[in-house]
């Protein structure tokens, strides 16, 4: 027997002590957090922080004693203790259950009625409910346990070893307590979230058809953006290539006749540079430049365009250039005029027109 007592308080205790642990702490963690940050301290938050502490009262009053009670096998403390042990446990189970069916109402309101439960929801309310929470089942099961007696003229016996509430030999009375804040409430929060499960539910296809409404309305405008910008280009494409045609074989013939004609007064100005050259040496500074015009006029110069227009003015242009060269000659070298010379005849006959620089 005694190898089997170690054993059996060896494993009650590996199996309490972690829960116990784990219980306290996290839930003092959660305190804590709740106390410290205020901006934690929300209407529902409160409602948490209240739930917490149940937990607290749970790891470390009932489960402590409770353990202790198991490894002994008989309750080693008096009566007073026993009632005041069990009055605490199931007033905090029960302070926990309420607790957790508050939270699962306060969502199934926020999800169902966001906007007007949101103004009602305060902090104070959120007291108010806590002190229900609390009052409700401390009134309750500290009065059955301790009045029991006095209700049903039972006590407990001097030599007892069972901790209990005596309400557990009435079996009616037992089983609609359990009924009434136990299997109820759990009834009542199913319900609850089986009502957040389908207002989720709703909201999620609501989103759904919205984000296809959605995506089919802008690929409907870039399938319309899309054919706009390719009509524009093919219109404009084809604008331009009407708008191009003739006007591109128009100047290509006008750039080839200018080339030619250009072609033509390079090769005869070069004429007129050789024969320039040749009369513009030292020995013939004293010849007449009216020969030097009447040989350069006798050369079949074509008549272009810029010519044709220019005509009239080439007259005076020559008689100036003449009067222009006569006077220069007196003054300048015979090798320094025919440098001279050759530059101003090269530039306009290459032009197609005498241009004198005064």
């Amino acid at each position: 027997m005694g190898e089997l007592d170690l054993t059996r308080t060896v494993a009650i205790s590996l199996v309490t002590g972690p829960l116990m642990v784990v219980t306290v702490g996290g839930n003092v963690l959660v305190l804590l957090s709740f106390l410290v940050e205020r901006s934690l301290r929300t209407p529902t938050n409160y409602l948490i922080a209240s739930l917490a502490f149940t937990d607290v009262l749970i790891g470390s009053v009932s489960m402590s004693f409770y353990t202790v009670y198991n490894i002994l096998n008989r309750w080693p403390l008096d009566k007073l203790l026993c009632d005041l042990w069990c009055s605490i446990d199931y007033t905090a189970c029960l302070t926990s259950q309420y607790t957790v069916l508050f939270i699962t109402l306060d969502r199934f309101c926020s999800v169902k009625f966001p906007t007007k439960y949101r103004q009602w929801r305060t902090k104070t309310i959120s007291i108010s409910v806590i002190v229900i929470t609390w009052l409700i089942p401390s009134c309750l099961f500290f009065t059955i346990i301790f009045g029991w007696e006095k209700f049903t003229n039972k006590k407990r016996p001097e030599d007892f070893t069972n901790c209990e509430p005596l309400f557990v030999e009435n079996v009616i009375f037992s089983t609609a307590l359990s009924i009434a804040y136990y299997w109820t409430t759990l009834i009542v929060m199913i319900a609850l979230y089986a009502g957040i499960y389908s207002v989720a539910l709703k909201l999620q296809n609501k989103s759904i058809k919205r984000r296809e409404v959605t995506s089919l309305t802008a690929a409907e405008h870039t399938e319309t953006k899309r054919n706009s910008l390719y009509s524009m280009r093919h219109d404009k494409r084809q604008s331009i290539e009407q708008s191009s045609e003739a006007p591109i074989s128009s100047k290509r013939k006008a750039f080839s006749h200018a080339y030619r004609d250009s072609r033509k007064n390079r090769f005869y100005g070069n004429r007129g540079l050789n024969k320039m050259h040749s009369v513009s040496g030292p020995n013939s500074a004293k010849e007449n430049p009216s020969d030097l015009q009447q040989e350069m006029q006798s050369a079949p110069v074509p008549i272009t365009s810029k010519q044709t227009n220019h005509e009239s003015s080439t007259v005076s242009d020559e008689e100036s250039c003449a009067k222009t060269i006569k006077q220069t000659k007196a003054k300048i070298s015979g090798s320094h005029m025919a440098l001279i010379q050759q530059m101003f005849f090269a530039k306009n006959f290459h032009r197609g027109g005498f241009i004198c620089l005064n």
